[in-house]
């Protein structure tokens, strides 16, 4: 009786092919196989990978008879990856089911319609948005570290003493009903210099997403009063940067633990010193939300090669889902969804990139379809971009951030 050998990988398997070498990827333990140059083993994997075949195979006589083949089904059947149904009784192909991501459709579907509507739907989208409300900072401009784009909070306008009008954050905010929303942030040089801060604290108490305040620590104590008209319907994240006055970071610990606000602390690093103090004063304060932030000052290519840029272990280790992989492929997750608007109007769907256009003659649903439509950032994944594009790992690796414009270079990794 004739035998039927099928061959399936498992759904939360990722397969990448480049030129003749092979990486099939575990998400779930990070376990993965790779392979150079066996023309066997590619041939079998781009079986599998044909979409038609849905990840499953019949086994030829010649495959089973090929010792690396062997080898391979072995690793892919104890590192959990897949397995030989092996019955007479089978004659027809199993099913399996590979992942679906359907944003690809919607882009495709909105690259079509003439509807209006459209942009409604692409609000759906929309889940972050940062409004730079001021340029003015009372704090020294000389080499200021904020003035590099990683930051999101940032604004090359620092020196012009720019703020956006009030009617216009009412506009941003009424638009924003009809999305999906999940954060709106409020940024600036020093919000609590903004001619109309009480307006906007008392407009955003009935605002239902989220709102996070981003403030440097010293601005804090410096404008005590305009802080006084936060309160615990919103987020803080406090900005702090190096040299530290710990004396000045006690007190506004102190301040808000009265004010209850729930608070995140960011430690701006760019240096292995800074990390070290960061640490020891967050023990001692007993910071319990923070995060450590590095940046790039282009005199610190060293640190960010030591402690940023990243290895295959690294990626290995990082287990994206197979959701993840699925997404990067078409989107870049680290921009889609999200908008800035800056303190002169201009809308950014990444302040690396073009404008979009200015929220005083343009609609928020009109520059979330344009990006959508038309842009890149939204959709900037390492598929099309040099060296990253050749890479195996292009899409278990994290996708490009900040990080990459401000060194100038895509591939901050140690690989190959």
């Amino acid at each position: 009786m004739i035998s039927n050998n099928w061959l399936y990988l498992e759904p939360f398997v990722h397969i990448s092919l480049i030129r003749n070498k092979v990486l099939l990827y575990n998400t779930l333990n990070g376990k993965a196989l790779e392979y150079d140059n066996n023309i066997k083993i590619y041939n079998l994997v781009k079986r599998l990978d044909y979409n038609k075949n849905l990840l499953v195979v019949k086994l030829t006589k010649s495959d089973l008879a090929n010792t690396d083949i062997k080898s391979l089904l072995y690793k892919i059947r104890v590192n959990y990856m897949g397995d030989i149904i092996n019955s007479p009784a089978i004659k027809f192909k199993p099913v399996q089911i590979k992942p679906i991501f359907n944003i690809q459709r919607s882009i495709q579907i909105l690259k079509e319609s003439g509807e209006a509507s459209v942009g409604t739907n692409v609000m759906q989208n929309l889940t972050e948005v940062s409004i730079n409300i001021n340029s003015e900072c009372n704090l020294n401009c000389k080499n200021c570290k904020y003035t590099f784009k990683q930051f999101h909070f940032c604004t090359k306008y620092d020196r012009l003493k720019t703020e956006l009008d009030i009617i216009y954050i009412k506009k941003i905010i009424t638009a924003l009903a009809g999305s999906s929303l999940k954060k709106l942030n409020i940024t600036g040089g020093n919000i609590l210099m903004y001619s109309k801060i009480e307006e906007l604290t008392n407009l955003l108490l009935n605002y239902t997403s989220i709102t996070e305040f981003y403030i440097h620590y010293k601005n804090i104590l410096e404008y005590s009063d305009a802080f006084c008209l936060l309160n615990n319907k919103f987020m803080l994240n406090v900005l702090i940067d190096f040299p530290i006055n710990l004396n000045g970071l006690e007190s506004i610990k102190i301040l808000i633990n009265k004010k209850n606000i729930k608070t995140s602390f960011t430690f701006i690093i760019n240096k292995i010193e800074n990390l070290i103090e960061a640490e020891e004063h967050i023990v001692k304060l007993n910071i319990e939300n923070y995060t450590i932030l590095p940046y790039f000052d282009r005199s610190n290519l060293s640190f960010f090669k030591n402690n940023i840029f990243i290895s295959k272990k690294d990626i290995y280790e990082s287990k994206p889902t197979i959701t993840d992989i699925y997404a990067r492929q078409v989107i870049n997750p680290n921009y889609f969804g999200k908008l800035g608007i800056m303190c002169n109007g201009s809308i950014y769907a990444n302040l690396n990139g073009r404008v979009i256009g200015n929220i005083k003659n343009l609609d928020l649903n009109e520059a979330a379809t344009k990006e959508m439509k038309e842009g890149t950032n939204w959709r900037k994944t390492r598929a099309n971009i040099t060296p990253c594009k050749d890479c195996l790992y292009k899409f278990i690796c994290p996708p490009i951030s900040d990080y990459e414009y401000g060194v100038g270079s895509y591939n901050l990794c140690k690989i190959n």
